[in-house]
């Protein structure tokens, strides 16, 4: 069964939405995506690297986004390009969070930040440890 690019689109943003689980879409339709995303990851993860890398990349959209729950998923059926995705991932994180890195003292950095600024700047960081995990 090919799935055409708008749905694996759609798919894919259900995945990184934040709210996908059994409970939260129901387990006949989360078991069906995974089967489609599992099934077809090469085809998936082109899709997603044309909506998330390169000149898509957009920090605060991604602060929001579980992009490394996708990576998961399929870690054990495309590992090569996950661990790709994942290490092109963290370089663009890496550049955003090039100020965060270079500061000792986080909580100063974040009392002298906007609260929304601070709150990307964690997310990221913890979105980018999650994609360490998958590059090894």
């Amino acid at each position: 069964m090919d799935t055409n690019l708008e749905d694996m689109k759609k798919d894919i943003l259900e995945i990184v939405g934040g709210n996908f689980s059994p409970d939260s879409v129901g387990p006949d339709r989360y078991a069906a995506i995974v089967s489609r995303v599992r099934s077809q990851a090469a085809e998936y993860l082109n899709v997603l690297e044309s909506l998330f890398l390169g000149t898509n990349f957009d920090a605060v959209a991604h602060s929001e986004l579980y992009i490394p729950a996708f990576l998961m998923m399929v870690a054990d059926v495309e590992p090569d390009r996950v661990r790709s995705v994942a290490r092109q991932l963290v370089k663009q994180f890496d550049s955003v969070l090039v100020i965060h890195d270079a500061i000792k003292d986080k909580q100063a950095l974040f009392q002298a930040l906007p609260p929304e600024t601070t709150l990307m700047a964690r997310r990221l960081e913890q979105r980018r440890t999650q994609l360490k995990n998958l590059m090894s």
